[in-house]
């Protein structure tokens, strides 16, 4: 691609129909807007705009019916917004308005232009065909940024975008007016956002929020009713510095962004499968500022980034892999006794056929296994399918159940006198811990009994271990009078 010098920053990516993919950035080096694009053969790179200290400012991308570029860019050193768009033969740019940057490109059926950007306040810009016409849709002295713009099935402009001290705020065209919702605090933090409508027209919103060392990523969107917020990751000592939401066919999010973790970067990227998020590290360079996600036909996702030295880097999924394996099943077991397991792998959208492949060599979904011995046993099973494997595990306790308990103690007693009376596992490896509870409310391995009325009495105790194993037993007492005690004077010899 274009590897030379430091080149890629502030990159973004679209693919066209054949789902071959373009990318503005911004070459450091040289101050110049540049633009590559992939033709099915290989790469090919070109200045767009070298004029002035072009473009130390976001670029974003939108690709055209006939798979033509369109670039929404700043100049720093002028500070306007710029615009180009490529004709079929020439880059053709032009300044559409004298305070500009952050901006945010989206085309409308009729391919004509809208820009989010900044500039005194949140701006809207669009081509109606003939001129541009501009607007300021909100304003905060401490600045608007992380703008994202996206349009609906009428062209409507979406707009999501951080305001003044860190406040995420959502705002759309009804029409008639500017609508606005407050969607998480000032305070908050926050540098990106990245906004995408579902079939429905309904805003999801992936963002960052918090500061180092406990900011995290996270996911709004609208269900209709009301808004909900998930965090994707994050927490103590992470921090997410950039990142790019798209949704495929069935309206799920992908997000790729750069992570940072105990004081590295890495490019992570995370999708919905409908049921949870499944999360992989793509790469171990991204940086902040630098990344761009599209999903193609098939809703394979595609990823341009910049790595350590801001050299441009594109990474293409092929398929889906299984990126994990589970085990479900019991965890602990009775010596003999016969466990029925089951495997299953995701992600859902996972590409198929999936294998499961259990470490006996059994090629099966479920499995059942059984232990003679007391042990820690592992179950593992292989899921593999065309792009990849992964392993899952199980740990089984195997343990001894109790069979009986066996009661030692007096079996007869007189009225009134204490008896001692102790429980003892059958067999006496049983799986600790044992609890034993007795008739008389007494919890332990012994208990004492007395009883002040005679005849015959029963005791009773319950004893359980950590091995599905509850037994009883019972002790008959008998109770007795004390015996009588006869005293006879002592005769003394010789009177």
């Amino acid at each position: 691609m274009d590897g030379a010098g430091r080149v890629g920053e502030f990159n973004s990516l679209a693919l066209d129909s054949q789902d071959h993919p373009h990318i503005s950035y911004w070459d450091r080096d040289l101050w110049a807007l540049k633009y590559a694009h992939h033709d099915g053969s290989g790469w090919i790179t070109e200045t767009v705009d070298s004029a002035g200290y072009v473009n130390w400012d976001v670029t974003s991308l939108a690709v055209d019916a006939a798979g033509q570029p369109h670039i929404a860019y700043g100049d720093w050193d002028r500070y306007e917004l710029g615009y180009a768009h490529y004709d079929g033969s020439n880059w053709l740019t032009e300044t559409v308005d004298l305070r500009g940057g952050g901006a945010s490109l989206a085309l409308d059926a009729a391919d004509r232009p809208h820009i989010g950007y900044s500039g005194d306040g949140l701006r809207y810009a669009y081509y109606n065909g003939s001129a541009w016409v501009t607007a300021t849709v909100d304003w905060d002295g401490h600045g608007i940024y992380g703008i994202s713009l996206a349009l609906d099935s009428s062209g409507k402009p979406h707009i999501s975008y951080i305001k003044g001290l860190g406040a995420l705020v959502y705002a759309y065209y009804s029409g008639a007016q500017w609508v606005y919702e407050d969607l998480r605090g000032v305070g908050e933090g926050g540098s990106f956002t990245s906004l995408a409508l579902d079939a429905a027209g309904r805003p999801h919103i992936a963002y960052n929020a918090g500061d180092w060392p406990g900011g995290w990523l996270g996911y709004m969107y609208y269900d209709g009713q009301s808004w909900r917020d998930e965090t994707v990751e994050g927490g103590n000592q992470r921090y997410v510095h950039d990142g790019a939401l798209a949704l495929d066919a069935a309206g799920r999010p992908h997000i790729s962004y750069s992570y940072s973790y105990d004081y590295y970067s890495y490019l992570r990227y995370a999708h919905h499968d409908g049921a949870a998020w499944w999360i992989e590290t793509v790469a171990g360079v991204g940086t902040r500022d630098c990344i761009s996600l599209a999903l193609d036909s098939a809703g394979r996702a595609h990823i341009s980034y910049c790595a350590g030295d801001f050299d441009l880097r594109y990474a293409s999924r092929l398929c889906m892999p299984v990126l994990g394996a589970s085990i479900a099943g019991p965890t602990r077991l009775p010596v003999g006794g016969t466990g029925h397991y089951s495997a299953t792998a995701g992600p859902l959208d996972a590409a198929t056929p999936i294998t499961l492949t259990w470490a006996d060599g059994t090629v099966s979904s479920t499995a059942a296994y059984s232990w003679t011995a007391v042990s820690t046993a592992t179950l593992a099973v292989t899921a593999t399918n065309p792009c990849g494997e992964v392993q899952g595990a199980l740990t089984v306790t195997v343990c001894q159940p109790l069979n009986g308990v066996i009661l030692e103690g007096p079996p007869v007693l007189f009225a009134g006198q204490p008896g001692v009376y102790l429980g003892a596992p059958q067999p006496f490896t049983a799986t600790p811990p044992l609890t034993y509870t007795w008739s008389s409310g007494t919890v332990g391995p012994t208990s004492t009994y007395s009883w002040p009325v005679t005849g015959t009495h029963t005791l009773t105790v319950t004893a359980t271990n950590n091995c599905e194993s509850v037994v009883t037993a019972t002790w008959a007492v008998q109770v007795m009078e004390w015996p009588y005690q006869v005293c006879l004077p002592i005769m003394l010899r010789n009177g």
